[in-house]
C-alpha cells in the first residue's frame, strides 16, 4: 500500500506508518489523517509550512493522489512561493498547462535545467519550433553533463534542435525520427 523508498526520502518513518490510511482522504476537505501528517513533517522533520506541504504532496504523488497531491501542492506554494520544488511537481501534474509553473521555477532558480528542457519540449509538441529551438538551446546552456538527471536529455535536446534546423518541426515525426535512430 505505502512506497516505502519515497516516505523513507521525505522522513517518514515506518512507524507513523501505520497511522495514515490515504484512501480513506480521497476526495474530502483535509482531514485528521492529513493535518497529523502535516504536523508529523513539521516537527519530526523540521519542515516549515510549505516544506511540509510539499512532503504531504510528495506522499500523495507516491500513492497516485492526484488530487490531493496537486490541492498539497498549491497549498505548498501559497505557504512558501519561492519553494521551486512545489512549482516543479505542480508543473509536472499539470503538463498540459505547464508553462506558467516552469516559469515560475526559472525565475526562483534560474540554473535549475529542467525547467527549459519541458518549456521547449512543450512547444516542440504545440508546433512553436522557434520558440522550441531557443529553449532547447538556453537549456543546454543551464545543463551540466555531468548530472546524471539530465544526461538523457541533453542529447535529446541536442537532437530535437539539429531536427527542426533542418526542417523537421513536427513533433509526431522528430519523436518517431529519434525512434528510428534517425535524428541522430
Amino acid at each position: 500500500m505505502y512506497k516505502l523508498p519515497i516516505l523513507k526520502m521525505i522522513g517518514v518513518s515506518a512507524l507513523f506508518l501505520h497511522m495514515v490510511n490515504p484512501a480513506a482522504c480521497a476526495g474530502e476537505e483535509w482531514n485528521a489523517q492529513d493535518r497529523d501528517m502535516l504536523a508529523y513533517f513539521k516537527t519530526q522533520m523540521g519542515a516549515g509550512d510549505g516544506r511540509a506541504w510539499l512532503a504531504l504532496g510528495q506522499y500523495y504523488l507516491s500513492e497516485g493522489g492526484q488530487e490531493k497531491a496537486q490541492a498539497a501542492l498549491e497549498e505548498a506554494v501559497r505557504s512558501d512561493p519561492q519553494l521551486a520544488d512545489a512549482w516543479l511537481r505542480l508543473a509536472y501534474l499539470n503538463m498540459e498547462d505547464s508553462e506558467g509553473y516552469f516559469r515560475k521555477v526559472i525565475e526562483i532558480e534560474p540554473a535549475r535545467p529542467e525547467p527549459y528542457y519541458w518549456i521547449a519540449y512543450n512547444f516542440c509538441r504545440q508546433g512553436r519550433p522557434d520558440e522550441s529551438v531557443a529553449m532547447f538551446k538556453r537549456y543546454l546552456e543551464v545543463a551540466s553533463p555531468d548530472d546524471p538527471d539530465e544526461a538523457g536529455r541533453i542529447p535529446a535536446a541536442q537532437d530535437f534542435i539539429r531536427q527542426m534546423e533542418s526542417g523537421v518541426t513536427d513533433y509526431s515525426q522528430i519523436v518517431e525520427n529519434q525512434v528510428k535512430g534517425k535524428g541522430e
